[in-house]
């Protein structure tokens, strides 16, 4: 399971670079978001029956969010200028992958479970990935 100190590390981390990034949007709004979706991760962990190791928070240009074997999840600092909702599926698709390393017929069940309707959301990744994807971090 995760521990709390490493969720309040993540936060911070996630925090930080997304002020540095788009201070127009402010500190607080991106330290609320990120300490939100980083409660998400454990609610959801707790679902499917599975630990996550560590999560990490980092500049990441071409994913929104990877599962490595070890059950340590990374996302993008990005994350945190979608809609909530969006960011939700993306943590549920992550940790999906806990039960299921593949994109297979039982890891998307999982996410169904998880988020019944995440085709919306993925579609506004579809949409506006690409503008997410252009800031960086100075």
């Amino acid at each position: 399971m995760v521990h709390a100190h490493r969720i309040a590390q993540s936060a911070a981390d996630l925090a930080a670079l997304a002020a540095a990034s788009a201070p127009e949007a402010g500190c607080d709004a991106a330290a609320g978001a990120a300490e939100a979706s980083l409660q998400t991760y454990i609610a959801t962990q707790r679902r499917i029956g599975r630990d996550i190791r560590e999560v990490r928070v980092g500049d990441y240009r071409s994913r929104w969010g990877s599962c490595a074997p070890d059950g340590t999840l990374a996302f993008s600092w990005r994350l945190v200028m979608a809609p909530d909702w969006v960011l939700d599926y993306v943590v549920a698709h992550e940790v999906a992958h806990l039960a299921h390393m593949d994109h297979s017929p039982a890891f998307w069940a999982v996410v169904a479970r998880l988020v019944p309707d995440y085709p919306r959301h993925r579609r506004w990744l579809a949409a506006n990935g690409a503008g997410l994807h252009a800031w960086q971090v100075r």
